[in-house]
């Protein structure tokens, strides 16, 4: 059984990420002096959130004992996490063949975590 916290966990600090990601690229002077201030600013952020993506991860692989089920299934909330990240600063939303690839991936993952439950 999939536990949901655990997932949007993975989506929200997926999406945090991206977000100062993606504020660096667009604000930040790419200079060492503006990118070093900038890190140093950060990093507090990052390693909180790249802690929470740690949790996450962790809880959900004990949960379903698949690891890559659970690797999978966190590529799939960084990848939606970029897109929301994408449509809301950059403007730019996702084609109808993006949006069918990744409508192909979540289906994937599903299809996989029922052959493996299915096998247990």
């Amino acid at each position: 059984m999939l536990k949901p916290l655990y997932v949007a966990l993975l989506l929200i600090f997926n999406i945090g990420i991206y977000f100062l990601i993606a504020y660096q690229a667009k604000t930040v002077e790419p200079t060492i002096k503006n990118l070093l201030w900038f890190f140093t600013k950060t990093t507090p952020f990052l390693i909180l959130l790249n802690t929470g993506i740690g949790f996450g991860f962790s809880k959900f692989y004990k949960l379903t004992d698949n690891l890559m089920f659970t690797a999978v299934l966190n590529m799939l909330a960084a990848v939606t996490a970029s897109v929301i990240v994408a449509c809301i600063l950059a403007k730019k939303f996702p084609t109808l063949k993006e949006i069918i690839g990744i409508l192909i991936i979540m289906v994937g993952v599903f299809i996989v975590n029922m052959k493996n439950e299915g096998g247990n």
